[in-house]
């Protein structure tokens, strides 16, 4: 049994794909496979890859399998984690890339600890620029059902920088949503709230790099109602498995900062000509959802927060100009 699966979704990744591909071969821990995932691109992605293993020592340990058609990376992501036969299931986007040394420790930390899941911290590559994303730090890398409070309100987003017990993956029952918009936010935090032992390691592997043209930053309606749709899923789901009592305020907060909060943000910043009735009809979303969240304990700890919330309700073109700051303040990536 391979030690750690490591899941790529591959699409239109030409000019990517081979740094990427390069960080998995020089991994220090020898037992992987690499799974990845045709999600029908455009470009001959898979070929360049297949070329440029030829002959390596690690050639063998690369899967390629497809989607029947072009799904989205979640549905992509689903199929590899299916495939997989490591201990550890582990994620990578195909344009990132990550540190010689960041599976072989995070498998000695979570095997150490008999972790569900263990994360490292990440950088943020932007235009030559390199923005730590620190996870919170967790007393002896470790920490158990009773210490997640602060960790579900704090984590980064980046799914990436964590390997997952496959087994505890399976017996959750844990995969991504198909929606191709908040899937990995939804992922993480399931995962978060049903592991009951998470490790941590606090350096930065993982390189996330971000693009004007990636996914993450193309919005039009369907991907920012996806966002908030997902995002009222992690509520129901949370309802529904019985963990929306004990998370209440933390599980609230991320639907304000995580789903409602990147929605408008996405919305405001990336269209050329927000509508109002698209604006209110995001603003009316959060009141539905969250009724009470005015007071919500760490939305008041927040003013910057508190003050953005109220100017996108009555002055969005205005909050818009705060939004860098924001970003910087909350580690919100839009």
């Amino acid at each position: 049994m391979p030690k750690i699966s490591v899941i790529i979704p591959v699409y239109n990744a030409a000019e990517t794909i081979v740094r990427c591909i390069n960080s998995l071969l020089c991994q220090t821990l020898d037992d992987m496979e690499f799974i990845l995932v045709d999600d029908h691109g455009q470009d001959n992605s898979i070929e360049i890859v297949k070329q440029h293993i030829a002959g390596h020592t690690r050639e063998k340990q690369f899967i390629f399998t497809e989607t029947s058609v072009n799904s989205g990376p979640g549905v992509a992501r689903n199929m590899g984690i299916k495939l997989a036969q490591g201990e550890y299931v582990a994620f990578c986007d195909s344009d990132d890339w990550v540190e010689p040394i960041m599976y072989a420790t995070l498998y000695k930390q979570a095997s150490e600890h008999n972790a569900d899941i263990c994360c490292c911290n990440a950088l943020q590559e932007k235009k030559g620029k390199t923005t730590l994303l620190k996870n919170p730090k967790l007393p002896n890398g470790l920490f158990f059902v009773s210490d997640k409070q602060s960790f579900l309100v704090d984590y980064t987003s980046y799914f990436t920088t964590f390997v997952y017990k496959r087994i505890f993956l399976t017996k959750s029952g844990i995969l991504f949503p198909a929606e191709r918009s908040a899937e990995d936010s939804y992922f993480l935090l399931c995962c978060l709230l049903y592991a009951q032992r998470t490790a941590q390691t606090d350096q930065p592997f993982y390189h996330y790099l971000l693009q004007d043209n990636s996914l993450s930053r193309q919005v039009n309606a369907t991907r920012y109602l996806q966002k908030l749709s997902v995002a009222k899923r992690i509520l129901d789901d949370s309802k529904k498995h019985g963990f929306y009592d004990n998370y209440r305020h933390e599980l609230d907060y991320i639907y304000l900062k995580k789903g409602y909060l990147m929605a408008t943000m996405n919305y405001l910043w990336n269209v050329q000509k927000p509508q109002i009735d698209v604006i209110n009809k995001i603003n009316r979303t959060l009141t539905e959802n969250v009724p009470d969240y005015t007071t919500n304990p760490y939305f008041l700890k927040q003013p910057p927060l508190r003050i953005l919330i109220f100017l996108l309700h009555k002055m969005p073109r205005t909050a818009t100009k705060l939004i860098p700051m924001i970003i910087n303040i909350f580690n919100i990536t839009v």
